[in-house]
Order: C-alpha cells, then structure tokens, then sequence
C-alpha cells in the first residue's frame, strides 16, 4: 500500500489514539492498558500501521519507545486532529444557538477598575477559564456608543440619563455615594467638621468640566450657595486622581466605594462627611448590555461575579 493510500483510504481514528498513547506512555505495556487494549494486540496494530506506511514510525530501545522523525511528524498530527474532533464533539453537544463567546469586550467607568472589577475578572477566570477578557477604559457616555455598535459585550457604568439607549437593557448593581478625600496625613484629615470655605481653599480633583459628575457638583454649590474651589484640576483615571492628591495635597471628589478602599488600604483618608452629605451626588453604578449578549454564558458570569463583589464590604488592607 502506497502512503497516500493510507492517508486517504485506511487511516483510522483508533490508529491516532494509539500513538498518541504509545507516545505518551514510552513503552507498549503501558500504552496498552491507557487503551485498555492486550500488549501483543497493540504491538500487531502498530506494525500494521509501519508495514502499512512503509516507515518506522518508533526506535525500540531498551528504556522503551521513542519516536522517529517520521514518528514524531505523525504523533503531532494525530493529536492534532483529535483535539480537533474533540472540539467539533463539544460544539455538537451544546445547545442550539448562536456560539458562545470565547473573548468578552467589556466597557469600565474610571472608578470602577479598582473597585469591583479586577476582583470580579479574577473569580470571573477561576471559573471560565477559556474566556479572556478585554477591558475598555472611559465614562459611561463614551462607551454606549460602543456597546450600541456591538464592539462591547458589556459596560460597567453609571447610569447618566432616564432613559438608555434603544437595544441597551440596564441592571442596576448599587448606588454609591460620592464622598471627598485627601491624602493619609493631610492637614485637614485631623478636622473633625471643616468649614467649606476652608475646604475651597485647597486644591480640587474634580471630573472634567461636562462630565455627568461634575454637573451634579457644580448644580450643588450652586443650590448650596457656596463659592467654586479656587483651584481645580480635571482627571478621570482614579491612578491620576490618587497621584493628585498626594503630589498637590488637593481634596478629590470620588465615588464611596473607591474612598474606602484608599482607607483601608492607607493611601487616602476620608473628611468632611457632612459636606459630602450636602452635596447629594450619587452613582448608579448600573451594568448596560444588549439583551442577546446577557444570553451568553459567560456575559451571564461576568453579571452574576460583578454582583457578588459589589455585594462585598471592603475590608482594612492588612
């Protein structure tokens, strides 16, 4: 028989497994019982596979089995294809629909990267193993238009208008206060209830000018009647925001949620809560997606994990 006649006509899949195994066990005896098979039956197969090809497809050596060049081409492929037939199984046993998603695109609002969701990725991970995950940066306004066109799969955001786009459903995780902090060992962290004109007077992180936040900021002074912070710098990034705060002793408007992490972590300590109180500005922290999306099973984890998380308290750093 010619090698292209074996290739085309009498190759057969238990031929695949069996040198697969006689490759993975390095001798006959243990190839056979991994292949629940007699040592002299295995070892007439394998011949039959040689004299078929025409090509010594193992050295026999006295520790045992070791493949030929030829051998070891013809042991890749097999394992190869079994891997394949293996996958097109899998497929074929999974319910009908659309496939399930092997990369999940996800949209992340500043604050929330630290926060839940690097904890929820992590336990997303130890349970889907096979998913990755592709986290896009940026405020919940910029990235709807992204979710809309289907280059997300998700977004952790906060809710900006009453009504979401058409195709976007929306499902509310937790509402998270802002509240005000400065660095560990600032001056104004040892006052109890610091007056607002002392407060303005410090350096200020404040969302840009636009932002949903800062609106909500500047339409509270205004109903409060107090005066604008003298300075403020604009930053989104939370890293940017901490680096701020420490480098220009300034007071940062976060959300609640990453407040008490800087705290129990050391890096920032939280002041002046009835100011915060005042100023009445509060993230829905919300999770948008298209409703085909939430059908997949892992869009569905990363959801079920986001909402474990946040359902967390934040505990001291230790």
């Amino acid at each position: 028989m010619s090698l292209n006649d074996y290739f085309t006509r009498d190759i057969r899949l238990r031929h695949l497994r069996l040198l697969v195994a006689i490759d993975e066990a390095g001798r006959l005896t243990r190839a056979a019982r991994l292949l629940h098979v007699t040592q002299p039956a295995l070892s007439k197969a394998l011949s039959e596979i040689e004299r078929s090809i025409g090509l010594p497809l193992f050295d026999r050596t006295p520790s045992g089995l070791t493949p030929t060049p030829h051998g070891a081409t013809l042991v890749r492929a097999a394992r190869a294809a079994l891997a394949e037939i293996e996958r097109a199984g899998a497929e074929l046993r999974r319910p009908p629909g659309p496939p399930a998603l092997r990369i999940l695109d996800v949209g992340v609002m500043p604050t929330a990267g630290r926060t839940i969701v690097a904890a929820a990725v992590a336990r997303l991970r130890a349970l889907h193993p096979e998913l990755t995950v592709r986290i896009v940066d940026g405020p919940t306004g910029a990235l709807l238009p992204q979710l809309v066109a289907g280059r997300l799969h998700l977004i952790l955001g906060a809710r900006v208008r009453a009504t979401p786009p058409d195709g976007v459903e929306t499902l509310f995780l937790y509402d998270d206060p802002m509240q005000l902090v400065v660095a560990a060992k600032h001056p104004l962290s040892r006052l109890r209830v610091p007056r607002w004109e002392r407060l303005a007077a410090v350096p200020w992180v404040l969302p840009p000018t636009g932002h949903p936040t800062r609106i909500a900021f500047d339409r509270a002074l205004r109903r409060l009647g107090w005066p604008s912070p003298t300075v403020i710098v604009e930053a989104l990034s939370s890293d940017t925001v901490v680096a701020l705060v420490e480098a220009m002793g300034a007071i940062a408007l976060t959300s609640g949620r990453l407040a008490a992490l800087l705290e129990a972590r050391g890096t920032a300590r939280e002041i002046a809560p009835a100011v915060a109180q005042a100023l009445s500005i509060s993230l829905a922290v919300t999770v948008f997606a298209a409703p085909a999306s939430l059908q997949d099973p892992g869009v569905a984890a990363l959801v079920r994990c986001l909402r474990d998380v946040s359902a967390q308290s934040i505990r001291p750093h230790r």
